[in-house]
């Protein structure tokens, strides 16, 4: 083997992945910042407590991250990820 877990002819494939589940972090960050304007409004919140959803989501998407790799060591990448997207 060549030190490496994915077969030469996937790799492409599995780096089209990887950017795409990426950005659907980035896509998710940006929303939450777009509605918060909304948020405020609909809600009646404060600065200070809409800030507090920001980082329970953020607290939220840490503890998941921790969950998909234990997730993954356990049951295997490709199988983790799958599911992570879905």
């Amino acid at each position: 083997a060549n030190g490496t877990f994915c077969p030469r002819t996937r790799r492409r494939y599995v780096l089209i992945a990887a950017i795409l589940a990426s950005a659907l972090g980035f896509i998710d960050g940006s929303v939450l910042a777009i509605a918060m304007p909304a948020l405020r409004e609909n809600l009646g919140a404060s600065l200070a407590e809409v800030q507090w959803i920001s980082n329970a989501y953020a607290l939220t998407l840490s503890a998941l991250i921790l969950a998909g790799g234990a997730a993954g060591d356990r049951f295997g990448l490709r199988r983790a990820f799958v599911t992570g997207i879905a």
